[in-house]
């Protein structure tokens, strides 16, 4: 018998479960290199692959005397401030002096299709009969741990001093470019493109 056996034989459910849960939780977070994320230096990556947009980034700052947070596509960081495109199409620049928390998603993490095979995992306990009672709280407890773990795993929580590191996930690393943020007409003419 081998020693993973004789161990889940020797140990209770709970440790068990500790033990597959924790594994998910082992990794630490890597260095803010996008190039460690997307395969390799910038000339053997194909032209198909190089992303179009931004990294999807969540910042929570504190300005004015309230808390706020702004969530959607990284655009650009500059010496001032970081811009993000939000789902709204509106963009919003947070400046890098109201920071207080920044996290991005390096890539997609794949807990919806984890949660899928879970739920028919579960499904399927009724198959095994009476070691339905063990089967399906193994299912439901790994399962869920590994979903959550997946939905965390692609985030990266970013030091504030390392905020210019992060120009390499945005769409314009290169800064903002000059009238990208074209400022709304207040008259119907000026729609028209007549003064």
């Amino acid at each position: 018998m081998s020693r993973l056996a004789r161990f889940l034989q020797a140990s209770s459910p709970a440790a068990v479960f500790a033990l597959v849960g924790l594994t998910g939780c082992s990794a630490g977070l890597e260095h803010l290199d996008r190039r460690r994320w997307l395969g390799g230096s910038e000339t053997s990556v194909p032209i198909e692959e190089v992303p179009v947009h931004g990294h999807e980034i969540d910042l929570a700052a504190f300005g004015d005397g309230q808390r706020y947070s702004v969530s959607g596509e990284l655009l650009a960081v500059d010496p001032v401030a970081i811009w993000v495109l939000e789902s709204t199409g509106e963009v919003a620049w947070v400046p890098r002096a109201d920071l207080l928390d920044v996290k991005i998603e390096l890539y997609d993490s794949a807990a919806t299709g984890t949660a899928i095979w879970t739920t028919i995992g579960s499904l399927t306990t009724p198959s095994h009969g009476l070691f339905l009672i063990f089967t399906l709280p193994m299912w439901v407890g790994t399962g869920t741990a590994a979903s959550i773990g997946a939905s965390e795993s692609n985030n990266l929580v970013v030091p504030l001093e390392d905020i210019d590191a992060l120009y390499q996930f945005a769409r314009f690393p290169q800064g903002l470019p000059p009238r990208f943020i074209q400022p709304k007409p207040q008259y119907a003419a000026q729609w028209l493109g007549s003064d």
